[in-house]
């Protein structure tokens, strides 16, 4: 029998299946007890488990429940077309939240976990869905069926490889054997996820406390010798795939990071669009465990480190896509996907995402069903798009503040903004997404307006649409608009908007109340 129930005589127990009257196979990795036993009330008591649920949202406290409970643990994954899989395998499967994502788009899982808490909070997160397998065990363990997965995920588990193979020599033997066992597993042509963060991020370099030994720079100094928990570097991989003969690996980069991701780039992407800077401009790194010590501004960095072609040295993280020879031909492959509005309500979050030799991107809802229903007043408008080559206006202002243009520079520019507004309206096109953000400056200097996903039901003036853009502009770029504050006086964020909404004619002055209102509302 090659089903890994059989050929390991697992027996089934409230959900999970194990080895019961063995004690040993069990890798007991732990957020602390009382941290879990929150997450296990969580999950119990919850009645919407899917991986956009947000019940289990409303339920987070502090990093590990964040962590487990999060709707965007799945936004890793979500790009990915997993149509033409069957069955799958994932080592290491925490409390559930990768399995449930999984699990949703009707695939077969064997999801196995050594922590026996974490077991039963995976099962209890899949309850409802026939197809999902949990395992408590080890996984080296475990005797894996031959040729038998579609794809096998390992989601944050490379790290602890020399823990599941303390007899290999180094860390990265242990690695190449795990990849090996796995690679005996799968299909031809089947594919391995890896998800790890890399010892030379961002964040990291930055002062950013490492994951797994809570201190700085652990990392990135090399980890001493005994260390029994290692990450490695962009080069570092691709030594480990070459020395396992691995042929075929695909890079990508999440940002911020493969934890809780928005954008996801790949890596070759990444060394030949200017375009990967853009779509991580607005994206900040996060320390779990403290505050990120501030330096470098984030958005000049993968500037230019995308111009310099290195973007891959230093992300945060890194999900691995390896390849089997044989099997079907290779999906198209992506070269970015953003999966924004995590703070949105469930039915009104979409991803974007463009497809290599692909000229247009590609929108949808992550929720199923009809369109996403709103206030009457309100539209969500989620449609494909050509892909645009330029530069983000919201940009071009930044730029405009860096270079230290002053105000009167900045001041200019929303005048042009101003005038490009009246001619959209003009043309009656739809205001309320109008925003820097969501305009590309292209190589000709024209203006061209893009992902205009929110349409209101009511005549939006000029005036309103700068107030947003303004609102926005210094929400996003306080470090950029606090000189502006200190050098000219404006001691409150209105001061800011009426001075520069008026010297671009509009008339701003007994209107921000109303306008804020307004956007309350809308």
């Amino acid at each position: 029998m090659t089903d890994i129930v059989g050929i390991n005589g697992l027996e089934e127990r409230d959900g999970v299946w194990g080895r019961w009257q063995e004690a040993d196979g069990v890798f007991a990795y732990s957020d602390g007890e009382e941290q879990e036993d929150y997450v296990l009330r969580a999950v119990e008591e919850a009645e919407d488990l899917t991986s956009l649920s947000e019940e289990l949202d409303a339920k987070i406290k502090d990093w590990p429940s964040e962590y487990h409970l999060s709707s965007q643990r799945a936004n890793l994954l979500r790009p990915f077309d997993f149509s033409g899989m069957a069955r799958v395998l994932e080592l290491g499967c925490g409390c559930g939240a990768v399995s449930r994502f999984l699990g949703e788009q009707g695939l077969e899982v064997d999801a196995v976990e050594g922590s026996p808490r974490r077991a039963r909070i995976s099962s209890l997160r899949c309850r409802d869905l026939e197809r999902v397998r949990v395992i408590r065990s080890n996984f080296n363990a475990l005797r894996l069926p031959r040729q038998t997965y579609d794809a096998v995920f390992l989601i944050g588990v490379l790290e602890y490889a020399r823990r599941f193979y303390p007899e290999a020599d180094t860390p990265e033997r242990a690695v190449i054997e795990i990849l090996q066992r796995v690679r005996e597993a799968l299909k031809p042509g089947g594919r391995v996820f890896i998800a790890i963060e890399n010892r030379l991020g961002f964040k990291y370099l930055q002062g950013a406390t490492e994951d797994h030994y809570g201190v700085p720079y652990v990392g990135v100094a090399g980890y001493p010798d005994d260390a029994d928990i290692k990450t490695y570097s962009l080069g570092e991989w691709q030594a480990i795939f070459t020395a396992g003969g691995w042929r075929e690996a695909d890079c990508y980069l999440p940002f911020p990071d493969y934890k809780l991701s928005t954008v996801l780039l790949s890596e070759t992407f990444a060394r030949s669009e200017a375009a990967a800077a853009q779509l991580v401009a607005g994206v900040r790194s996060r320390d779990y465990l403290r505050a990120l010590p501030e330096g470098l501004d984030e958005a000049v960095f993968w500037r230019a480190a995308v111009e310099a072609a290195q973007a891959g040295q230093f992300a945060n993280s890194f999900l691995w896509v390896l390849t089997t020879p044989g099997g079907a031909a290779d999906p198209a492959r992506l070269d970015f996907a953003v999966c924004g509005g995590h703070l949105r309500k469930k039915r009104y979050r979409a991803m974007a995402l463009k497809q290599s030799g692909d000229d247009w991107v590609r929108r949808r809802r992550l929720a199923n069903g009809a369109p996403a229903a709103g206030p009457m007043w309100l539209r969500q408008v989620v449609k494909d798009e050509p892909y645009l080559r330029g530069r983000l206006l919201a940009e071009v202002w930044a730029d405009g503040l860096r270079m230290e243009e002053g105000l009167n520079g900045f001041l200019e520019r929303v005048a042009s903004y101003r005038d490009f507004l009246a001619g959209l309206s003009a043309q009656d096109v739809p205001l309320y997404d109008a925003l820097p953000s969501n305009i590309m400056v292209m190589e000709d200097g024209g203006l061209r307006l893009f992902d205009a996903e929110w349409e209101v039901d009511e005549a939006l003036s000029v005036e309103f649409v700068v107030f947003r853009a303004l609102l926005y502009f210094a929400a996003t770029h306080p470090q950029l608009v606090r000189p502006l504050f200190m050098e000219h006086g404006f001691n409150s964020l209105e001061g800011f908007i009426i001075h520069c909404a008026e010297s671009a004619g509009c008339a701003m002055r007994g209107h921000t109340l109303f306008f804020s209102g307004m956007e309350e509302r809308i």
